[in-house]
C-alpha cells in the first residue's frame, strides 16, 4: 500500500515496480491546491497574510526618509575660528526652519566659522548625532542607496538560495537576519557602519521577499494565485508606506532611533507567528520526491471537509 501511493506521488515506472499504469500518473498539486474549500480555509488564507505581510515590515527604505531628514539647527552654534563668541544658528541670517540650513550655512562661513550642533539640538534626526549638516548634508542620501545596492544583489541571491536550501528555510533565516540588523541598526557606532547595516539589510529582506513570494505562490493553486500573491502585496505596500508615515508623525518630537526601533519591532513579531505556522512548499516536497513530508503537507493545507484529501490519502 505504501509503496502505490508512492507511486501515484511520483509517478515511477509502473512496470518496474508492479504497480497499476493509470496510478503512475504524478500526483496534480495545482488541481488539488486549488480546491476552493481549502484555498478559502481560515488556515491558508492565514498564511497568506503572513506572508504578504513581508510588506508591512520592509519598512526599512522608507525609515530613513522620515529618520535622514535635514536637522532643525536653531540650537547650532556658529563657532569662530579665531577664538571668538561663537552665534547659534536661530540668530543668523533669520534662521527659522530647516530650509535655511544652506542659507545659514552659507552665513556661517562667511564669518569663517564653522558649524556645530549639541546632541540634543534635534533628536529626530539622525544627522546630527553623526554631525551631517551644511556641506556634509549630501552624506543623508546614502542609507538608502546602500539599503537598495542590498535589495540589487539580495534579490539576485535570493531565487537561487531558496532553490537550494528551502522556500521556508530562506524566508526563516532571512526575516532573521532582517530583524537582527535593523534592530540594530540605530546603535551603529558611526555614520559608515549604519551605511554598511543597511547594506545587510536590503540584502536580507530582498532574499526574503523573493522566498517568501515563492512560498506564497506554491500554497495556492492558479485560481486564486494572483489574488492571493501579487494583488494581496501591492495593498500590503500600501499599507506599509501609510503605516511608515503615520508614525513618524506620531513620533516626530522623539528620537530617530526610538523611531527605527518602532519599525523594527512588526519584523520581531512576525518572526515570532511564522515558524509554527509555515509549511514546507508542496510542489519543491514533490520535486525532491519525499512523499510522506508531501502527504503531511497537504493534509494540513487542505480543509478537512475538502474532496481531495481522498486523492492525497
Amino acid at each position: 500500500m505504501a509503496l502505490r501511493r508512492f507511486v501515484q506521488l511520483f509517478g515511477e515506472d509502473a512496470d518496474e515496480v508492479g504497480a497499476d499504469p493509470a496510478a503512475s500518473e504524478p500526483l496534480e498539486l495545482d488541481r488539488i491546491l486549488d480546491s476552493p474549500l481549502s484555498t478559502f480555509s481560515p488556515y491558508r488564507l492565514t498564511l497568506m497574510l503572513v506572508l504578504a505581510g513581508w510588506w508591512l515590515v520592509s519598512t526599512d527604505v522608507y525609515a530613513d526618509i522620515w529618520t535622514a531628514h535635514p536637522p532643525n539647527m536653531a540650537r547650532c552654534v556658529c563657532e569662530s575660528l579665531d577664538g571668538g563668541a561663537g552665534v547659534l544658528f536661530g540668530d543668523l541670517a533669520n534662521y527659522s526652519h530647516p530650509s535655511d540650513n544652506p542659507r545659514a550655512c552659507a552665513a556661517c562661513a562667511a564669518r569663517g566659522g564653522r558649524p556645530w550642533c549639541p546632541l540634543d539640538a534635534d533628536a529626530s534626526t539622525m544627522a546630527i548625532g553623526f554631525a551631517i549638516y551644511c556641506e556634509r548634508d549630501w552624506l543623508l542620501g546614502l542609507p538608502p542607496s546602500f539599503d537598495m545596492a542590498g535589495v540589487f544583489f539580495g534579490g539576485l541571491a535570493g531565487g537561487r538560495i531558496a532553490d537550494l536550501h528551502g522556500r521556508r528555510r530562506t524566508y526563516l533565516a532571512s526575516l532573521s537576519l532582517f530583524a537582527l540588523l535593523y534592530g540594530l541598526s540605530p546603535f551603529a557606532p558611526s555614520f559608515g557602519a549604519y551605511c554598511l547595516i543597511k547594506f545587510g539589510i536590503g540584502l536580507a529582506g530582498s532574499a526574503g521577499n523573493v522566498a517568501a513570494f515563492t512560498l506564497a505562490s506554491e500554497l495556492v493553486g492558479p485560481r486564486l494565485r494572483t489574488p492571493l500573491t501579487v494583488e494581496l502585496w501591492a495593498y500590503m505596500f500600501s499599507a506599509m508606506s501609510v503605516g511608515t508615515a503615520a508614525t513618524a508623525w506620531a513620533m516626530q518630537a522623539l528620537s530617530w532611533k526610538l523611531y527605527v526601533l518602532a519599525m523594527a519591532l512588526p519584523s520581531v513579531l512576525l518572526l515570532a507567528a511564522s515558524p509554527p505556522l509555515l509549511p514546507r512548499s508542496p510542489h519543491r516536497l514533490q520535486r525532491l520526491e519525499k512523499p510522506l513530508q508531501l502527504r503531511t503537507t497537504l493534509l494540513r493545507l487542505l480543509g478537512k471537509r475538502d474532496p481531495q484529501r481522498a486523492a492525497v490519502e
